[in-house]
């Protein structure tokens, strides 16, 4: 089973709560005092997967279910706090990785988990990881701009 991801764990937080709930957590996502700040026209009369999108948005995919955990203990949704607390299936964990590509051949030297190369093995998992995909491709242009010339980008981190 692939691990859910941090968008599909709140929009089920979210759809556990009754209306009057719902409403609650949203008066309190707005009642919030910590920046980044959300304005009541994001979220007024929009539906759970709205807020959903928006709180992932707002406050990353590594921060948001801090924050829902947060508001939905604070109307009193003690259970569905700790149910979005735990984890759904298998869980990818990537402290540091690290490798080089030398010039002319681009997977020499990659990680490899069991016989398999570590990005083949989790790709759709980090592809359904990637909420942001601007900051990317603009530090990968930027990237490629520097290293024209040279062949393949040398280092990669993750």
């Amino acid at each position: 089973m692939a691990p859910k991801t941090t968008k599909a764990a709140i929009k089920d937080s979210l759809a556990n709560l009754s209306q009057d709930k719902f409403a609650e957590f949203v008066e309190q996502l707005l009642d919030r005092r910590e920046p980044p700040k959300v304005r009541r026209s994001e979220v007024e009369g929009k539906s759970r997967l709205a807020v959903t999108n928006l709180l992932v948005s707002t406050f990353t995919e590594s921060k948001a279910p801090q924050v829902v955990q947060e508001i939905l203990r604070d109307i009193g949704c003690s259970d569905e706090a700790d149910e979005l607390g735990k984890p759904k299936g298998p869980i990818l964990k990537v402290e540091s990785l690290s490798f080089s590509a030398p010039v002319g051949n681009p997977m020499a030297g990659a990680v490899r988990a069991g016989n398999e190369h570590f990005v083949d093995k989790y790709q759709l998992e980090l592809i359904s990881r990637v909420s942001n995909v601007a900051p990317i491709l603009d530090e990968l242009l930027s990237e490629e701009a520097g290293v024209k010339g040279q062949g393949w980008i040398s280092e990669v981190t993750v």
